[in-house]
């Protein structure tokens, strides 16, 4: 199939075994993917556009001819070299799993939390104590705050949550 691109240049491509979702269909799924295949997805995208144009110019300036090998080595080339500045961490699903290793790339492991121990003392008796915390997912981020009312014998009499929206963890 003969497909005309930019500025008129021919590009001989068979798409025709090729699904390409729309953008609303891609941000809807990456919604609900890891930190890690989200920064990974980023990568690609970013990699194929370079690598595309690229080879656009190849064959338009430099009468090169297509080369569909040359153009998925350059793009497996710069996303492995990428991926090494991967920040986000895999939610250790099958999906997560299967997308690095046809990448060829390491899954890689968030970091196991910290164990504390904390303890609770009781007020005095016919007192209440409040205790209440906030935090926030990022800085900013989704913020939100609670606080708990107990007596002398750990009984709770009351417990509230609350989102406060984007904020910062100062501010939660």
């Amino acid at each position: 199939m003969l497909k005309q691109f930019g500025s008129g240049w021919p590009l001989n491509l068979s798409l025709d075994y090729i699904a390409l979702p729309s953008q609303t269909e891609v941000i809807s799924a990456s919604k609900s993917r890891s930190p890690m295949i989200k920064q990974l997805w980023d990568v690609v995208v970013t990699s194929t556009m370079v690598t595309l144009w690229h080879h656009r110019n190849l064959i338009y300036h430099d009468e090169k001819a297509v080369n569909f090998n040359l153009c998925t080595a350059r793009i497996r080339r710069m996303v492995r070299a990428a991926a090494m500045l991967i920040t986000g961490h895999s939610f250790h699903r099958m999906a997560d799993r299967r997308i690095m290793t046809s990448w060829n790339l390491l899954v890689l492991l968030p970091k196991a939390p910290r164990i504390r121990k904390c303890w609770w003392t009781s007020p005095t008796e016919h007192t209440v104590k409040i205790n209440c915390d906030g935090s926030a997912i990022g800085n900013p981020g989704p913020a939100g705050i609670g606080s708990t009312f107990r007596v002398a014998s750990g009984d709770f009499l009351l417990v509230m949550w609350r989102k406060i929206g984007v904020n910062t963890n100062y501010m939660a």
